[in-house]
């Protein structure tokens, strides 16, 4: 959910409260379908089921999910996808909900809302900044269904060694903290009438840059620059892309392995081609590159970031790369597409993921 200082208080706790009612009626359908029941279990241990049961669950060779042009759309679902998204979406109430104890044995889809109100009245007692509390919860589950995308593809292994850059990164709540999230999950059968209870498990890039030109950051960027392996530049992005690849280079910091760009602003990418030439300045020999795209607050703002993420994938193909494109959403007109994400509300909800395995080599 994009921060807004023209929301109030009560209206983001509004939207949050839509956002949360979405994401408990997905997780109370994925706990009724097959799928969900069958893999919801192998969350107690989110690692060894990456490392050792997704093949036999979803398939050998999920990238056969891939169409001619390299691009996923979740918004169909052939079996594999359906079980692919299924994991995805569990792996996102982790989040939503982590801390809570969920009695899906007796929670069903009408009851949804009247517990999630309980639950919510009782909280806000206590907690004044519920709304944004949730709202933040929301955008870090968007976050995990990106990484967790890319992970269970076998595309993506995120180690806490990573070397991270993060363009775009407002105050970086989804690329220091979200990214970096494991969800499990830990249940007894259901038929005992046990509640679930969802967590997520926090690790932390080794060191992170974060690269923002919103003034308003000013204050919370020289907050952040207090604290261990964060370096935070509240410039534009090619001047700071340029003073990275400085500190690179006299050894102040390390190549980056892992690019980061959540829910891109057109205005801050002005120069595809030169972006791209600035990260292969400052990545390692090889390296993770994730952007996403999010609605905007018109039609017109999403044809923006429709285009953006266009060209920046016909430049990757241009340097040699071959980067793989994640569609979520649905529709014919820009109108109809920024209506329909395929999860998740258009506040906080990602649109697409362009993922690329970048190599320095080809980058220069």
């Amino acid at each position: 959910m994009s921060h807004d200082e023209r929301l109030s208080i009560n209206d983001i706790l509004k939207l949050a409260i839509q956002g949360y009612s979405y994401e408990l009626k997905m997780l109370i359908n994925l706990f009724q379908s097959r799928a969900g029941a069958s893999i919801a279990p192998l969350f107690a241990n989110y690692n060894a089921f990456l490392h050792e049961r997704r093949s036999a669950i979803l398939g050998n060779n999920l990238l056969e999910l891939l169409s001619k042009d390299n691009l996923i759309d979740a918004s169909v679902e052939p079996v594999r996808s359906n079980h692919l998204f299924t994991c995805v979406n569990l792996a996102a109430s982790c989040e939503v909900f982590n801390g809570w104890s969920i009695p899906l044995s007796t929670v069903d889809i009408s009851m949804s809302d009247e517990f999630l109100n309980m639950a919510i009245t009782s909280a806000i007692k206590t907690q004044p900044t519920l709304g944004q509390n949730m709202a933040v919860r929301l955008n870090n589950a968007d976050t995990i269904r990106v990484i967790q995308t890319l992970k269970i593809l076998g595309l993506l292994t995120i180690a806490p060694e990573h070397y991270q850059l993060s363009t775009g990164s407002s105050i970086g709540i989804r690329d220091r903290v979200a990214t970096h999230l494991t969800p499990h999950i830990a249940m007894n059968p259901l038929t005992s009438g046990a509640p679930i209870k969802l967590s997520t498990i926090q690790s932390h890039a080794y060191d992170i840059v974060l690269i923002d030109n919103d003034i308003n950051m000013k204050d919370t960027y020289e907050h952040l620059n207090s604290q261990k392996n964060i370096h935070a530049i509240n410039k534009d992005v090619y001047i700071g892309l340029d003073e990275v690849s400085e500190a690179i280079a006299c050894n102040a910091l390390k190549p980056r392995t892992l690019i980061t760009a959540y829910r891109l602003e057109p205005r801050a990418y002005t120069d595809i081609p030169g972006y791209i030439s600035s990260i292969g300045r400052v990545i390692d020999s090889q390296a993770d590159f994730i952007t996403t795209i999010g609605s905007g607050d018109t039609d017109q703002e999403f044809i923006d970031r429709k285009r953006v993420i266009n060209d920046l994938y016909s430049e990757l193909l241009n340097r040699g790369m071959k980067p793989i494109r994640i569609k979520m959403y649905s529709g014919d007109s820009p109108q109809e597409q920024r209506s329909n994400p395929t999860f998740g509300l258009n506040q906080y909800a990602s649109y697409e993921i362009l993922y690329c395995k970048l190599s320095k080599e080809q980058l220069q």
